[in-house]
């Protein structure tokens, strides 16, 4: 956000939005014909600074967290992986997503 943003941080305020409604309405056929309008609406509404959420670490250390869907999480930071069976096999010793064809880690 810039420096000139006008709206209070950390905090729910009360915010009137307008929002695009389409109503039905009959005409003189008595066909229905749609008619689009804006109406303006209350909201609560949060606004917060902009934090990194998402740190990665270099060397990753895998535990398995669901074997039938082959999903390992990093011990070391918040990464999450799904694999293959046929592509990649788990070193549980190393903590490890070996590639079976190159036999890289991941």
């Amino acid at each position: 956000m810039s420096d000139k943003f006008d709206k209070p941080l950390e905090e729910w305020i009360d915010e009137t939005v307008e929002i695009p409604v389409i109503e039905p309405v009959l005409n003189k056929n008595n066909q229905i014909e749609y008619k689009e309008t804006t109406k303006k609406f209350k909201q609560k509404t949060f606004y917060s600074n902009k934090t990194p959420t998402r740190m990665v670490c270099g060397d990753h250390h895998f535990i398995c967290v669901d074997k039938a869907n082959y999903i390992f999480k990093c011990t070391k930071c918040d990464w999450h992986y799904k694999s293959h069976p046929i592509t990649h096999r788990f070193d549980e010793k190393r903590g490890k997503l070996v590639h079976r064809k190159t036999n890289q880690d991941l």
